[in-house]
């Protein structure tokens, strides 16, 4: 070994450590990922007032090859693999668009069906006399509140699925370029 080759692993310890360490917090943050969309997936499939049809079966099987690919991906990462960094990237804006699939259609649901059921109820009491019973919402879909809860989980994923992309992609070419400066 050189005294150039000595001197740039000196000043330079933390890439040489790199080498030998496994990226973990690119893993992590892909790991955390996918708690977030399990805990979406629990809350989404849990809630009884969403109505079951053909596009909730396909998100249940598209979710379960997301969280696949995710873990894989987190896997890869720890190897400093480039690929799975883009596919990390990749993965969040899935996420990303995932929101507009069935968050959506089943909180409009719900706002719709709310509507036309409120409006039931006033045309019922329009022209009643005594005491009115209050109205009672058994409106089928995802609730504002339920709604927001979701889409909160899903952005929150898709922001740690492209960070840890990112930082996939930037330690594995830091990695890359030290060794190819410094090993023959």
């Amino acid at each position: 070994m050189t005294f150039k080759e000595k001197l740039i692993r000196t000043l330079n310890p933390k890439t040489e450590i790199m080498h030998y360490k496994a990226n973990k917090i690119s893993a992590s943050l892909v790991l955390l990922a996918i708690v977030l969309n399990a805990l979406m997936f629990l809350h989404i499939y849990g809630i009884a007032s969403c109505v079951s049809d053909l596009l909730l079966g396909i998100d249940l099987i598209i979710n379960i090859v997301f969280m696949l690919f995710a873990f894989l991906c987190s896997e890869n990462q720890k190897k400093y693999d480039i690929k799975a960094g883009f596919i990390s990237i990749g993965l969040g804006i899935i996420e990303l668009a995932r929101i507009f699939l069935i968050p959506f259609k089943y909180h409009n649901q719900y706002v719709s069906e709310t509507n036309a059921l409120y409006q039931e109820y006033l045309d019922s009491i329009a022209g009643a006399t005594g005491e009115v019973a209050p109205f009672v919402n058994l409106a089928k879909g995802l609730p504002t509140g339920d709604f927001t809860y979701v889409v909160i989980l899903m952005v929150v994923a898709s922001v740690l699925l492209i960070g840890a992309g990112i930082i996939c992609i930037l330690k594995t070419n830091r990695l890359r370029k030290y060794l190819n400066e410094n090993h023959d």
